[in-house]
């Protein structure tokens, strides 16, 4: 599998074309000779894991477990106003640290795991430009 990072990611309506809002995503593509199937997403802290709700996010809902055919690709959105209050608070309690780039773990139904990084670091996504 192809597991990349996305940011930003604007989203828009696909009925109204308004703008909800900007996002943070991962995209997977399966590449295998093989059906796979996810059974979730998260973002690895310091000393534990923080699995992502994607049920609570209306138009951008996705369920889990969810298959994959060859050549088939998922892509996961998180709200970035959550994302980076997720960022402070873990920073806070010191789960994260500042100067790391944020790494978001994909898992499949055989307990597979693909990683993939942040473009940028927890600080740099915190820091008022």
């Amino acid at each position: 599998m192809n597991v990349s990072f996305n940011d930003p990611v604007t989203i828009l309506n696909p009925n109204t074309g308004e703008n909800l809002g900007e996002y943070i995503g991962v995209s997977i593509v399966n590449v295998g000779n093989r059906g796979v199937i996810i059974t979730d997403w998260s973002i690895i802290l310091s000393k534990r894991r923080a699995k992502i709700m994607t049920d609570l996010q209306g138009l951008l809902k996705v369920s889990f477990p969810n298959k994959l055919d060859i050549e088939e690709s998922l892509d996961l959105y998180y709200d970035k106003k959550f994302f980076l209050a997720f960022l402070q608070d873990s920073l806070s309690k010191k789960d994260i640290n500042a100067k790391d780039r944020v790494k978001f773990q994909i898992m499949d139904n055989t307990g597979k795991k693909y990683t993939v990084f942040s473009a940028k670091t927890v600080q740099d996504y915190l820091s008022k430009d």
